[in-house]
């Protein structure tokens, strides 16, 4: 649970600071008299001559010239970064930008001699923040002769905008990584919850059957018979019985304790109580000794014995 909740948060926070790099040689950007540099296409003619290791993916876009960068970007916001060029050879740097967005102006940035001293990377010319999540345009301007700044050297070298939602290369898929992270660690915390139950049930059961049964019989088939056997004979009112057991090596403390009782009983004489005897009416016992009386004969009264055999 708690890891879950953890991804939700890391996805939240993931979703809230999306950021999208805009590099300088992207199809985003349009350019009037700019000059493209890179290792592989030098810009011999330029005044500024910064190291390519140090550019955003060792390229940039340098004018000294009246021209304007246009880059159409959808997101709430956007920064412009540059490359600060060092002093010239004459010490006549300067600079002198103008920004428009969505078609009205949006600032400026001015910068008087002496300017930068050395190259310096990652400059922060604009930005701008808020906006509506929507398809927007900024326009850089670069303005030299004018005023002070008799010369302006203005080197593009990225953007970032802020909640891209279009498709880039650099763009972090938020919803491709946090989904599936989400979703495995949903399946492992139910499957330890699974195991952890599993676990629990098994040892119970474990626990169950190591516990003594006093009504479980033991079970002889499982002792091999050897030469060495144990007797005993019990006897009863009406019938007598034998009891051989064999041991084994290892002896069954349950099957001992069977034993022992059975040839404790056998030792003791047993009496049986006499059934008791029926009551007459009165509560008395029957006697079994007491002889049935002879039945009687009813004879008529002018006989006094019955008439012998064969008289008439």
């Amino acid at each position: 649970m708690r890891l879950t909740i953890l991804a939700v948060a890391g996805a939240a926070a993931l979703a809230t600071a999306r950021n999208v790099t805009i590099d300088d040689a992207d199809a985003r950007w349009t350019y009037g008299a700019f000059a493209p540099v890179s290792p592989g296409q030098p810009c011999n003619d330029c005044i500024s001559q910064p190291d390519p290791q140090q550019a955003m993916n060792q390229t940039w876009h340098d004018t000294t010239a009246e021209a304007t960068a246009t880059l159409t970007f959808n997101g709430t916001g956007v920064t412009i970064y540059t490359i600060c060029p060092g002093r010239h050879v004459n010490g006549t740097y300067a600079a002198n930008l103008s920004f428009d967005l969505d078609g009205v102006g949006n600032g400026t940035f001015k910068q008087v001699m002496p300017g930068c001293l050395s190259n310096e990377y990652n400059f922060q010319v604009y930005t701008v923040k808020g906006l509506s999540l929507q398809s927007h345009v900024i326009a850089v301007t670069n303005h030299p002769g004018t005023g002070p700044f008799p010369l302006s050297d203005l080197l593009i070298d990225y953007a970032i905008v802020t909640d891209d939602t279009s498709s880039n290369s650099s763009s972090f898929p938020v919803a491709a990584v946090v989904v599936p992270i989400i979703a495995i660690v949903a399946v492992a915390c139910a499957g330890l919850y699974w195991f952890m139950r599993r676990r629990r049930s098994v040892r119970q059961v474990r626990r169950y059957d190591a516990e003594p049964n006093p009504f479980k019989t033991p079970s002889l088939t499982s002792f091999p018979l050897t030469d060495t056997t144990t007797s005993v004979h019990v006897q009863g009112r009406n019938s007598s019985h034998d009891f051989t057991h064999s041991p084994a090596g290892q002896h069954d403390p349950e099957l001992q304790a069977a034993f022992a009782v059975v040839a404790a009983r056998s030792r003791s004489s047993v009496q049986f109580a006499p059934p008791p005897q029926p009551l007459r009416a009165d509560n008395t016992p029957f006697s079994r000794d007491r002889k049935r009386p002879p039945p009687v004969h009813e004879y008529d009264d002018d006989a006094s014995h019955p008439p012998a055999y064969g008289a008439s």
